[in-house]
């Protein structure tokens, strides 16, 4: 008997040993939680089921500048203000109702009446027998981000008027030296004068209609040539309405985007080939023309053949067109491409050539 009680006394004994030792390993861990919790940077408040705060930490005080007290048993339109979305704050509340989870961003008075936004997430937290209980909400305040994130937001809305301002004074401008320009032209009448007037008026609106769809876009720093290319040759082709009538355009055109800088001498390559087809290519009396343009990017290049089956030229004419402004600038706007260029022709039309790598946009640098 007294050995059965002995044991008995010994089994208890250790019972009680093991539980107060879990008691303390689960009180040890309760306190590294707790101080976790208050040395936490981020933002920790504990609500009881219908949303009003139990327990806020010391970052959410510093924060919010409120002491506990003020905060205890406060709802949680505590963590809102008058600058606050009210959908916004109805979508947090309609979550506690319902039991779930949330996550947003709220924006908040601190008791000085300074305004300070909260990034939140509210998790919900579940018995033993799977009902909710309680709401834990952590979050950080975001008030720098988003100060810094309205500087640039401004700072960029500035820059775009001005650089939206800068293209379209650009534009009016260019177009008051064509009209006095293309003024000019239609009182001279000296032929191979007019000519050459009408021909500067030519490129003058081309590095205009340039500027125009800049402004029209969304981006100032790049281009889409497809829309461009249609344009500039319906432009020229309204100055020569005789051949118009005659030539069927056939356009093989990818959507590409370059940069501005691309772009300009671009623009200006195609117009010098496009006038030269409407302007030399076809006699009044021929019908049946077709001017062929492609414009492609393959590995990083871009290729843009340009193609008539006018009268052609020959390869003396192509040698002796070296020395006139027409391939001089063509010359100086490829080089400014980086690329290269041919004409090739035969009594069967006339083919442009031209390839050049397509350079990314840096919307840092991007510009003329």
């Amino acid at each position: 008997m007294k050995a059965q009680k002995r044991n008995g006394t010994q089994n208890a004994y250790q019972e009680t040993t093991s539980t107060l030792k879990s008691w303390k390993e689960s009180k040890n861990k309760s306190q590294k939680f707790t101080k976790a919790i208050e040395l936490s940077p981020s933002i920790v408040l504990i609500t009881n089921r219908q949303g009003l705060i139990e327990y806020a930490n010391p970052t959410f005080v510093d924060t919010s500048g409120y002491e506990p007290e003020e905060i205890t048993g406060k709802g949680l339109w505590f963590l809102t203000c008058d600058i606050t979305s009210k959908d916004e704050y109805q979508e947090l509340m309609q979550a506690i109702a319902e039991g779930r989870g949330w996550k947003g961003e709220l924006m908040n008075r601190s008791r000085q009446g300074d305004p300070y936004a909260l990034s939140i997430e509210v998790a919900p937290y579940q018995d033993e027998y799977g009902d909710v209980t309680n709401f834990l909400i952590t979050g950080q305040d975001v008030t720098p981000f988003r100060q810094t994130e309205n500087k640039l937001n401004e700072a960029m809305k500035e820059q775009t008027v001005l650089l939206s301002e800068l293209h379209h004074r650009v534009k009016n401008n260019l177009a008051v030296i064509s009209g006095l320009m293309e003024l000019q032209a239609f009182n001279e009448e000296e032929k191979v004068l007019k000519d050459k007037l009408f021909t500067g008026v030519g490129r003058i609106q081309t590095m205009a209609s340039m500027h125009e769809l800049l402004y029209e876009s969304e981006s100032l720093s790049e281009i889409n040539f497809k829309p461009y290319i249609e344009k500039i040759i319906d432009c020229v082709a309204g100055k020569y309405p005789r051949a118009k009538s005659k030539i069927d355009v056939k356009l093989d055109v990818e959507p590409i985007v370059l940069s501005v800088k691309q772009g300009h001498p671009c623009s200006l390559i195609l117009n010098e080939v496009i006038t030269n087809v409407y302007k030399h290519a076809y006699t009044e009396q021929e019908a049946g023309g077709v001017l062929a343009v492609q414009f492609y990017q393959k590995n990083g290049a871009v290729y843009m053949f340009i193609s008539d089956n006018g009268k052609g030229l020959t390869n003396e004419q192509v040698a002796s067109n070296h020395n006139k402004l027409g391939m001089k600038l063509l010359k100086t706007l490829v080089r400014q491409l980086g690329g290269e260029f041919r004409y090739e022709g035969n009594s069967s039309g006339t083919t442009f050539y031209m390839k050049f790598d397509m350079i990314e946009v840096d919307v840092n640098k991007a510009g003329y």
